[in-house]
């Protein structure tokens, strides 16, 4: 056995138990888990340190984009790291694209992925280009917001062919054109315990069929707090507060609409114009001196088969409930309706209403 040193001496590579520290933990090791975080630096430029090594990867860049650009692939796990003790602002002067398969998170604490003055562009776009309709991201627990006082246009985050993916405990708020557009291709995702608050457009428009939609708070939006396009939505258990045209709007067909509470709306509660539709266990509500116009609408032509059942409806300044001429063969069935001007108004045909309770 030498007692010779190497000389100079050799670095030493810590990969291997990093690694080990990492299987050990169950996966939380020395930076979470086998990943890539994206760090601001004390000179405010941007770097993506490897979870597995704690080198830096990639950067530093004065880019968020550029840094992204040069690392971001399916499969990995990307965190922006936040501050511990407050808020960290990754400023996006470009718009930010990832494929699909990523999983986007905020941790420790809270990153914030902020729009530039003039950005005038979406802030996040996910999407998926090979036609894969098995996606897999998962965003959580991070903020996107739009500045939108030195917008022109622009959304929160965006989705174009993404399936089979979740979206959770994240905000999104102050876009110019809307907070989360999950377009015509994109469908079968969760949305769950979201924030979304403040735009000039719609808080939450989806394109795709097959979504849930459960536990997430909407608000402050010029247009509509959720409009869904696409068919067969599964929607419980949200808080929609002061979205101008409707709280919720159904163009299309076959969605579970419950258990959602609807308040300060100065348009409609919810707007139905597809058919198959269950809505029922809803309150619509007046708060903060605000009452919907009409407490739930049924369009003209095209609203036909849905039952409307067990949903309150408070202090509607037209009508409780309208249905248009064209709107047939729908049940509204078991509905109370308090201190409204107008209570079912009915210029449909074949509608079966029953076991509704007026209170003056």
């Amino acid at each position: 056995m030498s007692l010779t040193k190497p000389y100079p001496p050799l670095p030493i590579d810590y990969t291997q138990w990093n690694i080990a520290v990492d299987m050990m933990a169950g996966g939380i090791g020395r930076l979470n888990w086998p990943s890539f975080t994206i760090n601001k630096n004390d000179a405010g430029k941007y770097e993506c340190i490897s979870g597995k090594t704690g080198k830096i990867y990639a950067g530093p860049l004065s880019s968020l984009k550029d840094l992204t650009n040069a690392f971001v692939a399916p499969g990995q796990i990307i965190i922006f790291k936040g501050g511990e003790s407050g808020m960290v602002d990754f400023l996006v002067e470009d718009t930010l694209k990832f494929p699909k398969g990523v999983f986007l998170k905020s941790a420790p604490g809270v990153a914030r992925l902020k729009a530039a003055d003039n950005l005038n562009k979406d802030i996040l776009v996910i999407e998926d280009t090979t036609g894969d309709q098995y996606d897999y991201v998962w965003v959580d627990g991070l903020h996107v917001e739009g500045n939108r006082a030195n917008q022109t246009t622009g959304k929160g985050l965006v989705l174009k062919n993404i399936t089979h993916s979740w979206f959770t405990n994240s905000w999104f708020r102050d876009c110019k054109d809307g907070l989360l557009h999950a377009e015509n291709t994109s469908g079968g995702n969760l949305f769950f315990n979201n924030w979304l608050l403040g735009t000039n457009g719609t808080c939450a428009l989806l394109e795709g069929h097959d979504d849930a939609f459960s536990f997430n708070w909407l608000a402050y939006a010029d247009d509509y707090g959720l409009r869904l396009n696409g068919n067969r939505a599964k929607v419980f258990g949200n808080h929609l507060w002061e979205t101008v045209i409707a709280a919720i709007y159904l163009p299309s067909n076959l969605h579970i609409l419950c258990f959602n509470t609807i308040e300060k709306i100065p348009g409609y509660g919810i707007e139905i114009g597809g058919h198959t539709n269950i809505v029922g266990h809803n309150p619509i509500c007046v708060e903060g001196g605000k009452a919907p116009t009409i407490g739930i609408k049924l369009d003209p032509t095209w609203a036909k088969w849905n039952s409307i059942s067990i949903n309150t409806i408070v202090g509607a300044t037209e009508h409780a409930i309208w249905i248009g001429e064209g709107a047939d063969d729908n049940e509204i069935l078991g509905n109370i309706m308090r201190a409204c001007a107008a209570y079912i108004t009915d210029l449909g045909l074949n509608n079966e209403k029953a076991h509704n309770k007026e209170i003056p």
